[in-house]
C-alpha cells in the first residue's frame, strides 16, 4: 500500500473540522454526538479517529485553530519590523474574528468552547496554551506603547492586555448574542485604546 501523503492528510483533517463545526454550530456539543459528525463528514469511524480520537479533541482543535489565526494576524503585523499601532492591532483581531465568524461561525462556537474549558481538562490545558501566545504578544506592544507614552505606565503591561483581550472576548459575545455591529465596536474600542488628544480614525467611506 501507498503512504498516504501529507497533503492528503491535511484535507480530511480540515474535511473532519468543517463537519465537525457545522454541526457544533447547529446543535451545540453536547447535542452533537461523534457519529454525526462523521456523516456530516462522510468519513468512516476508522479513518476519522486517526485524526481525532474524540469529540473533545475536536473541540479543542476548533477552539486552537482561532486563536492561532488571531495570533498570526497580529504578528503579521510586524513582519516587516515596525511596530503596529493600537488601531492597527484592533482592526486586524475584529476582522479576522469576522472572516472566520461568517466562514464557521467561529464566534457562536468560541463561546461554547468557554464553557466546555469548564469541565474539560485538556480543553483549558490547549486553551490555555494558545490564549498565552495571544496574550504574550499583546503585553510586548503594550510594553511598547508604554515606552512611547501612549498608554499609562503605571500599570503592568500583562494587565492591559488582558483587559484589551477582554474587550474582544466581549466583542464575540455581542456579535452571537445581539448581532452587534462590527464597525461600531471596533470604533469605539478604537477611541478606547487611542491614547488620550488622539481621535479614532474615521470609518471608510
Amino acid at each position: 500500500m501507498s503512504p498516504v501523503s501529507p497533503a492528503h492528510l491535511a484535507a480530511r483533517r480540515a474535511q473532519l473540522l468543517k463537519a465537525a463545526r457545522t454541526c457544533f454550530a447547529r446543535n451545540g456539543f453536547h447535542a452533537t454526538s461523534m457519529q454525526e459528525v462523521l456523516s456530516e463528514a462522510r468519513m468512516s469511524p476508522g479513518g476519522a479517529y486517526r485524526y481525532f480520537p474524540s469529540k473533545e479533541a475536536l473541540v479543542a482543535a476548533i477552539a486552537t485553530e482561532t486563536l492561532t489565526e488571531v495570533s498570526a494576524a497580529l504578528k503579521a503585523l510586524s513582519e516587516d519590523g515596525s511596530t503596529p499601532g493600537p488601531d492597527d492591532m484592533v482592526t486586524a483581531v475584529t476582522s479576522t474574528i469576522e472572516r472566520l465568524d461568517a466562514l464557521h461561525d467561529t464566534a457562536k462556537l468560541e463561546i461554547q468552547v468557554w464553557a466546555e474549558a469548564q469541565r474539560s481538562p485538556l480543553l483549558a490545558e490547549q486553551f490555555a496554551r494558545a490564549f498565552a501566545d495571544v496574550e504574550r504578544f499583546m503585553t510586548e506592544q503594550v510594553e511598547t506603547y508604554q515606552g512611547r507614552g501612549l498608554i499609562e505606565r503605571g500599570v503592568p503591561a500583562g494587565h492591559i492586555a488582558r483587559v484589551l483581550i477582554g474587550l474582544v472576548h466581549g466583542f464575540m459575545v455581542q456579535r452571537t448574542l445581539l448581532q452587534a455591529d462590527t464597525a461600531q465596536f471596533r470604533d469605539g474600542l478604537r477611541a478606547l485604546v487611542a491614547g488620550p488628544g488622539r481621535a479614532p480614525d474615521p470609518p471608510p467611506g
